[in-house]
């Protein structure tokens, strides 16, 4: 099992947070009961992008997308993941 990732924030003029994600992991097996045997899943790489922008102290608004790559890979043999999906918010703290 081999599984490296990256994360990171850059921050632009104090307003704008930008946060890539990149994600990899090779060497998954699964067992598959039907069969009785193990099963090698394919190698995932997972990319994500979170941008965050300051209105104010106390009030941001957010846009993430997950999964930039669109793939439904398996990281438990027969639960393929969501493809590309994003959201979309406002926070504020008080």
């Amino acid at each position: 099992l081999f599984n490296i990732s990256w994360i990171n924030s850059i921050t632009f003029k104090d307003r704008i947070i930008i946060s890539p994600d990149i994600y990899f992991m090779n060497g998954l097996y699964g067992f598959n009961p039907s069969t009785n045997k193990s099963v090698k899943l394919d190698d995932i790489l997972d990319l994500n992008l979170k941008v965050n922008y300051l209105i104010t102290k106390k009030f941001n608004a957010v846009v993430s997308a997950n999964n930039i790559l669109g793939k439904q890979y398996q990281q438990y043999l027969n639960y393929k993941l969501q493809g590309l999906n994003y959201t979309v918010g406002v926070a504020y703290s008080f």
